[in-house]
């Protein structure tokens, strides 16, 4: 009896751990079935010219047309200096890197903006060097 519960208990623990795993994963990055794009949160920055956002497991590159700009244009507000990163939810479109080209292993193509979030004071650490 006492082997038997023990065995349920782990295995209880088990199952729960993993079912939290695949929740932090959906979180950042979660697929519509009806159109094929995907909802993403992530951190935000575009910047000389490139433009990234960082999930919580991956990075994408952001492909560069009018929804870039319109959501730069959405996130200057936000921003104390250049560098700062701000926290977004987007509904896009995954691409995959082409085989033999540089950069992240996806990109992802904005096709709406949902959500701006304004940053948490205390969370952007910025070193920044003079002469």
């Amino acid at each position: 009896m006492r082997i038997t519960t023990i065995f349920l208990f782990a295995l209880i623990v088990l199952v729960s751990c993993k079912n939290e795993a695949g929740t932090a994963e959906a979180a950042s990055t979660m697929p519509n079935a009806e159109d094929g794009l995907v909802t993403m949160r992530g951190e935000f920055i575009f910047h000389d010219g490139a433009a990234v956002l960082q999930t919580r497991n991956t990075i994408y590159g952001v492909v560069i047309d009018d929804m870039l700009e319109e959501l730069q244009r959405q996130v200057i507000p936000y921003k104390k200096s250049d560098l700062d990163m701000v926290t977004v939810t987007l509904r896009g479109k995954r691409i995959p890197k082409p085989e033999g080209t540089e950069g992240w292993p996806f990109s992802i193509e904005i096709k709406e903006i949902l959500k701006i979030e304004n940053p948490e004071s205390g969370t952007q650490d910025v070193i920044e060097l003079s002469k």
